[in-house]
């Protein structure tokens, strides 16, 4: 019962060889799919949508999620509204835009300020066609004024998920 005891046609040591590249082969897809289930949307567990913000790298860095801050929501029919107050024509490149603003006034118009925990998740009640922006850092300390870090328009449903990400392209928001 050596080595060479053939099993099959193939050795043992062969078979043994081959079952630790299975194994590996079965952990390296366990960990890979756990790593990008992390920045996914928690599921709806009832009317609303639950959202997840995620950074995301064009060179092969994993994905990660884009905590703090919050989310500004603007229905599509106020969006005249919104870029009068920032000063803006609506802009071409939406996924990439920039303007500065106070949330306060914003909510004035008719928007939401949803704010993002620590982890990138949030939760949206509003339904239908609005502008979706992110706000990646809260507000600072003696000043209400917030800058806006790309924007994306989005059709929201009574229920559902949404990962909204930065990167290289820019800001974009997906329902799942």
């Amino acid at each position: 019962m050596g080595e060479r005891e053939r099993v099959g046609t193939i050795t043992r040591g062969q078979a043994r060889r081959y079952a630790a590249t299975l194994v590996l082969a079965l952990l390296i897809t366990v960990v890979v799919t756990a790593c990008d289930d992390e920045v996914e949307p928690r599921g709806p567990s009832g009317p609303g949508v639950t959202g997840r913000a995620v950074l995301v790298d064009d060179t092969g860095l994993p994905p990660r999620p884009d905590g703090g801050g919050s989310v500004l929501l603007v229905p599509e029919a106020l969006l005249g509204n919104l870029w009068s107050e920032v000063g803006l024509t609506e802009p071409d490149d939406l996924a990439h835009v920039g303007f500065s603003a106070d949330p306060e006034v914003l909510i004035g118009l008719g928007a939401q300020v949803v704010p993002v925990d620590r982890d990138g998740h949030f939760s949206l009640t509003r339904t239908g066609p609005h502008l979706l922006c992110r706000l990646p850092e809260p507000a600072t300390s003696g000043s209400s004024v917030g800058r806006v870090r790309g924007c994306d328009h989005v059709d929201l449903p009574v229920s559902g998920a949404l990962r909204v990400t930065w990167g290289e392209g820019g800001l974009s928001a997906s329902l799942r």
